[in-house]
């Protein structure tokens, strides 16, 4: 993201050439005695001055929410999140951001981040029922945020049934596996596919997919010795079901 202008620190790894010869010039304008500060005005110290923002990478605006619909009332608490890039040149990751009020302030109460290939998404966890969205996306470029979309709004349904959830199967409660580990678990019947989780013990980040099936490989990249914990859901019209019974697993060598 472009922006007027930022705090910069002089590294000898981002500036060369001419960048460096205009941050000198620039620092030499402001020492003492300079006509830009006057003899009674010191010069900043260099590691706050506030700099025209020239190294920063573009990244472009072309996000376009799509789906659901500004204002839309729904009926469930997982919806897919659709939008459109135009131009994604040095755009590496997209991200969304949900905020429950619509000035968007404070900590935003969803957020997707994927990459910059990605245009739809189901978030791995239900929003809350009955209530109103403030979502926007944005591209990112090498760790910057581009600038945001237009804002669009949705409402959650709240009136639904959860379906209750399967029992793991596979590989036993706290067995030993190699990579690549397969999970499985029990048929719920009206379930329209399984939400499943995974994370190393001890960790709150955690792996989710979507599986159709009964079982799904995890292709993922699984540390030998670790230990992993797991559990899944059932995906309804309505929401994800509760969590199943947590399992666990460790990657053998």
């Amino acid at each position: 993201m472009i922006l007027d202008r930022a705090y910069v620190q002089f590294s000898p790894n981002r500036f060369t050439g001419w960048c460096a010869a205009c941050a000198l010039l620039l620092l030499l304008a402001l020492l003492p005695g300079s006509s830009a500060h006057g003899q009674d005005q010191p010069a900043p110290p260099v590691d706050s001055l506030y700099l025209p923002t020239l190294m920063r990478p573009y990244c472009p605006n072309t996000v376009t929410l799509v789906l659901p619909e500004d204002g839309a009332a729904l009926t469930n608490l997982i919806p897919t999140l659709n939008w459109s890039v135009t131009n994604a040149t040095g755009a590496d990751k997209v991200e969304l951001l949900l905020f429950t009020n619509p000035e968007r302030t404070g900590q935003p109460a969803n957020y997707y981040l994927g990459p910059v290939t990605t245009r739809q998404v189901q978030l791995p966890e239900n929003l809350e029922p009955g209530t109103t969205y403030y979502w926007f996306g944005r591209l990112v470029c090498g760790g910057v945020s581009g600038p945001d979309s237009k804002v669009r709004s949705f409402t959650t349904g709240s009136d639904g049934r959860m379906i209750s959830p399967p029992s793991p199967l596979k590989p036993a409660d706290n067995a030993y596996a190699p990579a690549p580990v397969t999970i499985g678990w029990s048929l719920i019947v009206p379930a329209r596919g399984y939400r499943w989780y995974v994370r190393a013990v001890g960790s709150s980040a955690f792996e989710s997919g979507v599986a159709g099936r009964l079982e799904t490989v995890l292709d993922l990249d699984l540390k030998p010795g670790t230990r992993y914990e797991w559990w899944v859901r059932t995906i309804g019209t309505y929401a994800f079901g509760p969590e199943s019974t947590h399992f666990y697993f460790t990657v053998t060598p």
